[in-house]
């Protein structure tokens, strides 16, 4: 059976270059993992199981599927 840290880990792998980043345990969530990359930006992912798939908070970033973590420009 595969876990729900192993389904973030496989998610994380498929979108980032996990050696790019700072990669933390954040166990508040299933499979909960805080990642870093280098300019200090972070993206909190985690195994969502009530829609059974990997989701991720971002607060003020986008485009985490481009494989880089980018600062959206705060509108307030």
């Amino acid at each position: 059976m595969v876990t729900s840290e192993q389904k973030v880990r496989k998610w994380i792998g498929e979108r980032f270059c996990p050696d790019c980043l700072e990669i933390k345990p954040f166990p508040i969530l299933p499979g909960g993992t805080l990642i870093k990359d280098s300019s200090g930006d972070d993206l909190f992912v985690f195994y969502d199981v009530l829609a059974d798939k990997v989701a991720f908070l971002e607060g003020r970033y986008r485009n985490a599927d481009s494989g880089k973590i980018h600062r959206e420009k705060s509108g307030l």
